[in-house]
């Protein structure tokens, strides 16, 4: 599939990331919609989890059906860099989960999540970044690097268009017209189906 989608114009290929994309936040919404829609659960964290589940199996399907499963074993300079970072967040996200366990254990408030909850929340995270990763750069940004050649003015082209095209999925804007949230505000959705 990639080779034929290669040989489109550029056009078209652009517009096969954005559709991409679009699929992705629709597909988001649609699971966390259904789900809360069919279930009693209520807690946004968990039906978010249930959504990023079902879109990282789309985002994974995605990238074999587009022949780019390569992307999972690339290694460069960039990644001891990308590890680093990713580790500091993950690191403040553990600090957090430790200062929301302490918290509860000395106020007995039930304003401060269960560690379940928390554990949801930093899974639910983890796979945000990984389907917003495998999604934009190792299927959009991969795309389009290959099919703007890689001179220095064709990655420039791929990484500014695929830059646009996150910004744009995590725009308001997209809410209205799309009836979808970036945000990931899946219990707004559910009330769209009541």
């Amino acid at each position: 599939m990639k080779n034929k989608i290669l040989g489109l114009p550029k056009a078209a290929v652009i517009v096969i990331g954005i559709v991409i994309t679009a699929l992705f936040l629709v597909l988001m919404n649609l699971v966390g919609g259904v789900v809360a829609h069919l279930t009693s659960i209520a807690d946004s964290y968990t039906l978010q989890l249930i959504a990023e589940i079902g879109v990282a199996i789309y985002a994974i399907g995605m990238l074999f059906l587009m022949g780019y499963q390569q992307s999972l074993k690339k290694t460069g300079v960039g990644f001891l860099r990308g590890f680093y970072i990713g580790g500091f967040l993950v690191g403040y996200c553990v600090y957090v989960a430790v200062a929301q366990l302490f918290l509860q254990s000395v106020s007995g408030s039930d304003g401060v999540r269960s560690a379940g909850g928390i554990m949801i929340y930093i899974l639910t995270m983890f796979l945000v970044g990984m389907n917003e990763e495998v999604i934009m750069r190792g299927i959009v940004l991969t795309l389009f690097a290959d099919r703007f050649s890689n001179t220095r003015r064709g990655v420039l082209a791929a990484i500014i268009l695929s830059s646009v095209i996150f910004g744009a999925a995590h725009m308001n804007l997209l809410n209205y017209l799309f009836e979808c949230s970036p945000e990931y505000k899946l219990l707004d959705v559910n009330d769209y189906l009541k």
